[in-house]
């Protein structure tokens, strides 16, 4: 009862707040920033890789924050920063294994809610468009797909982009533009 409450607590704070709080080793602080930002990481993980492999990858940013807290300075945003650690183990990822193909993006990342009424032709219609879809979003190249994940999936401005990704704004916005372009000319036959 006495950890629930100590969490509950935490869960309030602010993430710098939690920031300095993890920095003279506070752990509800960590357990709070993770159960803060384990979803965003992970879904930023599963745009490169399948559930496994984006488990591994939560799993490492994680502790790289952990390790890497006492350097974080004050003043920053938690969440670019945080971005950026997740981002820089999905390149790493994607290093270790560029002998290997890419893994292809699982059902669960563009799975829509299924409505009772669908007729067996729309699921048909819906799945084929789901799975060429991914398709065409593991296609592109690792810089334009995090910038399309970034922006469509974690809803992240344009400036939060450029930082996250330590580019300047036109940077993202052209590979946004070259983002979407692709995805809508290999999805022509479906749109």
């Amino acid at each position: 009862m006495a950890n629930n409450m100590k969490a509950d607590a935490s869960d309030k704070l602010s993430d710098e707040e939690l920031v300095e709080r993890l920095k003279i080793g506070d752990e509800s602080s960590a357990s709070a920033i993770f159960r803060r930002y384990r979803s965003r990481v992970y879904r930023i993980a599963r745009s490169f890789f399948d559930e496994e492999k984006s488990l591994d990858v939560v799993q490492e940013v994680f502790v790289h924050l952990l390790s890497g807290i006492k350097g974080f300075r004050a003043g920053a945003k938690f969440s670019t920063w945080l971005h950026r650690i997740t981002i820089n183990c999905c390149y790493d990822f994607l290093r270790r294994k560029r002998s290997r193909k890419e893994e292809s993006v699982e059902e669960e990342i563009l799975e829509s809610k299924r409505d009772d009424c669908e007729t067996p032709d729309r699921v048909v219609e819906r799945r084929e468009l789901e799975t060429a879809f991914k398709s065409a979003l593991n296609a592109l190249s690792p810089k334009l797909r995090i910038v399309f994940t970034l922006r469509f999936f974690e809803q992240l401005s344009y400036t939060e982009m450029a930082k996250v990704l330590k580019c300047s704004l036109g940077t993202v916005m052209s590979r946004l533009f070259y983002a979407r372009q692709r995805l809508l000319d290999a999805l022509a036959d479906y749109i």
